[in-house]
């Protein structure tokens, strides 16, 4: 069975993983998602990639493990929605 190369340098395989955008009315609201999200990667030990603006936040759940998602990463992404007030 033939194997896959590794990517060139500076490139990264793509991994699985749990994305969403989280939108809010202005800055305060995303900086206070922004802060309760700290505190749960704190409690948790993990820390998903983040973008943001004043009036959104890009999450980004990586598999851990680097070949699958995790019960632990969809507890993750399923409290990161709670924390937005968001189904």
């Amino acid at each position: 069975m033939p194997t896959q190369a590794p990517p060139p340098a500076g490139k990264r395989a793509t991994n699985p993983l749990l994305f969403r955008r989280f939108e809010f009315e202005g800055y305060s609201a995303t900086r206070a998602f922004l802060d309760a999200l700290e505190g749960l990667s704190k409690d948790l030990g993990y820390y998903p990639d983040l973008g943001f603006a004043s009036k959104y936040v890009n999450v980004t759940v990586q598999a851990r493990d680097g070949s699958a998602l995790a019960p632990a990463d969809y507890e993750f992404a399923a409290r990161v929605t709670a924390l937005a007030g968001t189904p």
